[in-house]
């Protein structure tokens, strides 16, 4: 045991409290365990302490004078240099409102006064170990962007090449270009590291050809003007192309302007002089001499006398002066820059052997970090972004299938009671559960918080889709029925289907069907699934005749306590709107009771299924403002409510109700029918 703690990293922990006593319990725990401890007594002394130290992670009083901790957090977390040190809050007060602000503010965790040295080393050692797991993933992140633009870099390069070949005449323009470029450069006095930057940009100044047509860059004669305009969109397309990449500077220069001129007659947006890049001056003109040079299907090569005419009648109009002068004196040293000199690149009619098996490298690496960058930090499923693209994509492919959105129920209990860590490990479980029961072709990701969404590709079949709900479910289940105190929670499900007869079908449109559906879900009592179009057909069951019928019902249950089978409103309803009458009845001796019971018609959702939620909250905002002080409502239903009435009358309810439906149609922006029916509860 000791020879581990030798050969263990020494962590050091600052102890920010001004009591003397805690400071020197948390000195005592943490030094005795092997942690190197500073302490302070101020939020103050702490945030200059800083200055010279970066402790592994804080330990911050919350009520100190002067500045609380509170303060001394914010402070720290400004900083720069201290932002990412993970802090723990420590306080005596065991009111869960000083937890939760610990929390909103970003504390890594929350300790109570008096310390348990075992609770307190655990989560101290807990919260070092995430943000250590945290930094490395972040490290390996880093480090799988920067490989990726390199072999990005690798791969386009090779496309430029390619890119050359497509003409016939025009192998090995890029590597030359490239080369007289160099030696521009190297006569220019840059460094060795500019140099090289500029020969990579030189290598790709071209590569926006690849969306040009072949039969215009082949074209045995001139080129027409429309032709000629159609050329030129090369400069925005290489730029487009090579927007992203960052391991090399200003890397869009030379494609986008080395067609710039001088004197600002160039293209594409007619800069002129010093505006224009100096590296993108250089590679215009190793162009132009290499384009003059070299052979084209409509002229042979033009000798170098014609070369130095041309440059020289240029210059201070399409060339840098200082420039051409150089280039003058290169061609006269005797300019040599055969491709053949400079094998760079394999190219030929088609991608050789090596350029297929560099882009199968390329492309695997891009498949690999573009996941790693859309996986969500905590539970490595798919992110928002990344799950929405990805289902989008699947849908444009003409892919069918079954979205789902869960949500644990009963998590925020969970969270505020037992902390972010528990809440954490239980989001952890949940994405692990996906892992074992989903196949490799479905999608998983998390919206945020607990909310999590799935996507079933090619899958149709209800009794496939709540065998997989099922099994979900038994899994959860059984993961945390290992921990008691979360066996308080379950899981709600709602579901949308994908089907290639729908309208617009969308990420958007699944999302908003599968969230309706959950809301149904946890409306219906929670620890189910619900099915988006089960509950458009429910909506159709709104209809006069079965609000009656659910007010006999309930009428039936207030005084034999039996259901009726009730079309509209679960069991669990009958109870509560029950003991409100009954608590009613019991304040006020013979007082009459009257019950209202208000729904949106089935036939407002025939078009317009989009307004469920929104009308239901409509309606409810109606009923607040429209009732009396003394009067109780409550969501009896899918989509319905009850208005319960003391010591009113036949006329007081159909104006209640009146009042109601006026209230709803100024609230709602769509045009819906409010249905009601009222009956007298007689105790």
């Amino acid at each position: 045991m000791e020879m581990k703690k030798m050969i263990e990293p020494v962590f050091s922990v600052l102890v920010v409290d001004d009591t003397l006593l805690y400071r020197t319990m948390a000195e005592n725990i943490l030094t005795a365990d092997g942690y190197r401890v500073y302490c302070i007594e101020s939020g103050l002394g702490a945030i200059n302490l800083l200055k010279t130290i970066k402790p592994t992670i804080i330990l911050l009083d919350i009520e100190m004078k002067k500045m609380d901790g509170y303060e001394t957090f914010s402070v720290i977390r400004n900083c720069p240099e201290t932002a990412d040190i993970p802090i723990i809050f420590i306080t005596s007060k065991t009111k869960p409102e000083y937890e939760l602000k610990a929390f909103q503010l970003g504390a890594a965790d929350y300790i109570s006064k008096p310390f348990i040295p075992e609770i307190m080393l655990k989560r101290i050692d807990r919260v070092i170990q995430l943000d250590l797991l945290q930094k490395k993933l972040e490290q390996q992140v880093k480090v799988k962007g920067e490989q990726l633009e390199k072999i990005s870099l690798q791969a386009i390069s090779t496309v430029a090449a390619t890119v050359d070949a497509k003409g016939r005449y025009t192998r090995g323009h890029s590597v030359r270009v490239a080369k007289i470029a160099v030696r521009i450069a190297e006569i220019l006095g840059w460094k060795q590291e500019k140099i090289i930057e500029l020969k990579h940009i030189a290598l790709l100044h071209d590569i926006g050809k690849i969306g040009i047509s072949d039969l215009i860059l082949n074209k045995p004669t001139k080129l027409t003007d429309e032709e000629y305009e159609i050329v030129k969109n090369h400069t925005a397309i290489g730029c487009e192309i090579l927007k992203d990449i960052t391991v090399i500077k200003n890397i869009c220069d030379g494609a986008k302007w080395h067609h710039e001129w001088y004197d600002g007659n160039g293209y594409p947006d007619g800069i002129a002089g010093e505006n224009i890049p100096l590296t993108a001056r250089i590679i215009g003109i190793a162009d132009a001499y290499d384009a003059m040079a070299s052979r084209r299907s409509y002229r042979s090569s033009l000798p170098n006398q014609f070369i130095v005419s041309e440059l020289t009648k240029y210059r201070g109009t399409q060339f840098d002066p200082d420039l051409v002068d150089i280039m003058l004196m290169l061609i006269e040293d005797g300019l040599d820059v055969k491709a053949s000199e400079h094998p760079v690149f394999i190219a030929g009619n088609l991608a050789s052997e090596s350029q297929a098996l560099l882009y199968q490298v390329y492309n695997k690496s891009v498949e690999e970090n573009r996941k790693a960058l859309g996986l969500d930090a905590l539970t490595q499923v798919y992110n928002r972004r990344f799950f929405e693209f990805e289902v989008n994509h699947a849908l444009g492919q003409g892919y069918t299938g079954i979205f789902m959105m869960l949500d644990i129920d009963n998590y925020k209990q969970v969270n505020d009671t037992y902390g972010h860590v528990v809440g954490d490990k239980l989001l952890i479980l949940l994405a692990e559960v996906f892992r074992n029961v989903l196949s490799a072709e479905d999608y998983v990701g998390r919206m945020g918080g607990d909310e999590f969404v799935i996507f079933l590709n090619n899958s149709f079949s209800e009794d496939y889709v709540d065998t997989i709900v099922n099994e979900i479910s038994k899994n959860f289940n059984e993961e945390k029925s290992e921990v008691d105190y979360l066996n308080i929670c379950s899981l709600s499900i709602g579901i949308a289907v994908a089907e290639k007869s729908t309208n617009k079908i969308s990420f958007a449109n699944l999302y908003r069907q599968a969230d309706i559906a959950l809301y149904s879900a946890k409306q219906l009592g929670k620890n189910r699934h619900a099915y988006y179009h089960a509950i458009l057909q429910d909506i159709k069951k709104i209809t006069l005749k079965n609000i009656e019928q659910d007010i006999l019902s309930f009428k039936k249950y207030v005084f034999a306590k039996e259901h009726n089978q009730s079309i509209l409103t679960p069991p669990e309803r009958y109870e509560l709107a029950y003991q409100i009458i009954k608590r009613i009845l019991s304040k006020q001796k013979n007082c009459r009771v009257d019950i209202i019971i208000l729904a949106i018609s089935s036939d407002s959702y025939v078009d317009q299924k989009n307004i469920i939620k929104e009308s239901k909250q409509s309606l409810k905002v109606a009923i607040h403002k429209s009732l009396r002080a003394s009067d109780f409502d409550l969501e009896f239903g899918e989509n319905q409510f009850m208005v319960i009435l003391a010591n009113a009358s036949d006329a007081v309810c159909d104006r209640v109700a009146a009042r109601v439906i006026k209230q709803h149609r100024m609230e709602s922006d769509e045009v819906v029918e409010v249905l009601y029916r009222k009956a007298e509860i007689i105790w």
